[in-house]
């Protein structure tokens, strides 16, 4: 079985979202149901070391990303994880792994 974990980003997108919604406390009981069954990566140097690192590869090859896809990115690719994403555009992201469900 494959282990989930968030980027603590992914958690604050999470918890903006439901606060926009028109159910807000129903939206925020189940996100954070969900992240109770997962792990939460916090950002610390090594993170901020990949962020600066993978930011500048992303604007010298003119693909650059929003800076919290560029902070998850950069998480998982510090831990060595695989993205789970529709999104596109970290297909742009050189050494991440990145799977869609």
């Amino acid at each position: 079985m494959e282990q989930v974990a968030f980027p603590v980003e992914v958690v604050a997108e999470f918890r903006f979202g439901a606060r926009c919604a028109s159910d807000p406390q129903q939206r925020l009981a189940e996100v954070d149901a969900l992240v109770r069954t997962a792990s939460v990566i916090p950002a610390d140097l090594g993170t901020a070391q990949a962020y600066a690192g993978l930011r500048t590869r992303l604007r010298a090859s003119g693909t650059p990303l929003q800076e919290n896809d560029v902070s998850i990115a950069a998480t998982c690719l510090q831990h060595n994880l695989t993205l789970l994403t529709l999104d596109g555009h970290f297909q742009h992201v050189e050494g991440l792994s990145v799977r869609g469900e």
